[in-house]
């Protein structure tokens, strides 16, 4: 029987073949390097930068495990702050102790984060009660005065916002203080009192004024029926009219000082909209830290 010489070549190209797997699955680098604490802050800045700050903070809390990081901590704190979770970052930036490198960043943060929470009456006392001495005393400055531009409180002096807040957008926010100055309102006792007077007006007064046209003639027609009953000795219907009128006429009254409160919340919802539209292009006129340059 002859030999098949293709057979002994068919076996050397196969041994060849498994040597070079060999080979190579020895220089391939094992699974775990790609896991280093270097690649696993790569990582966590790249989430962070993409703004998916939920998985961004497990990576960051996974790199503490292995060793501290000031940055990594005080970026765990923005990361709840930029998903709105600010009762959470608001105690994580409270917990910096003062020999971290952050801590006058987590500071403002801090104060920040109460602004955000729309808790001005603790920001307020927090404020009065602090020393002045810090880093960013005069951001934090900035950040109390438009404490009073949400609330109904007695403003500041001009010539105070103007000293804080030689910023370039200081005329936009002067702006905004003038217009607080002269935010439309109505009356509430002058609305229930024209109403009074004559049905619907004060719904006019307040800007409704279709409802105030329909006010004015439902409460004519009830009073005119309850007049043409009596007048005609129907006493019974025209005590039923009589005292529709008077129901009417009362719950006019009560919606004409409803419409005035609307009014009001309406016009002071829309300018604390803009306003905060506003302070968050300019990064509530707070540093921006630039992690993601």
């Amino acid at each position: 029987m002859r030999k098949n010489p293709n057979g002994k070549i068919t076996i050397v190209y196969l041994l060849f073949f498994v040597f070079q797997i060999i080979s190579s699955a020895q220089t391939i680098k094992p699974p775990d390097k790609f896991f280093t604490l270097l690649n696993r802050i790569k990582f966590g800045n790249h989430l962070f930068c993409t703004k998916d700050y939920l998985r961004a903070v497990e990576e960051y809390r996974s790199c503490l495990k292995l060793k501290p990081n000031d940055t990594l901590q005080f970026k765990i704190g923005l990361a709840y702050e930029r998903m709105k979770k600010f009762g959470i970052a608001k105690m994580y930036f409270n917990s910096f102790p003062q020999e971290n490198i952050f801590f006058p960043e987590a500071r403002l943060e801090f104060y920040k984060t109460v602004f955000l929470m729309k808790q001005f009456r603790e920001f307020r006392n927090l404020y009065l009660g602090s020393t002045g001495n810090f880093k960013y005393f005069p951001e934090i400055t900035r950040l109390n005065y438009l404490t009073y531009l949400f609330e109904d409180l007695p403003l500041p002096d001009s010539s105070n916002f103007r000293l804080w807040f030689n910023v370039p957008a200081k005329e936009e926010i002067m702006k905004f203080y003038r217009k607080k100055v002269n935010l439309p309102r109505k009356s509430l006792t002058a609305a229930g009192l024209l109403s009074a007077l004559i049905p619907g007006l004060g719904k006019i007064y307040a800007g409704e004024l279709g409802d105030g046209i329909t006010a004015f003639i439902f409460n004519g027609i009830l009073g005119f029926l309850a007049y043409d009953n009596f007048r005609a000795g129907h006493k019974t219907r025209g005590w039923i009219f009589a005292g529709l009128t008077a129901i009417f006429y009362g719950g006019n009254i009560y919606g004409s000082v409803a419409a005035a409160q609307i009014y009001n919340k309406r016009n002071k919802v829309n300018y604390e909209q803009e306003l905060s539209k506003f302070l968050e292009r300019e990064n509530y006129f707070t540093p921006d830290y630039n992690f993601c340059k």
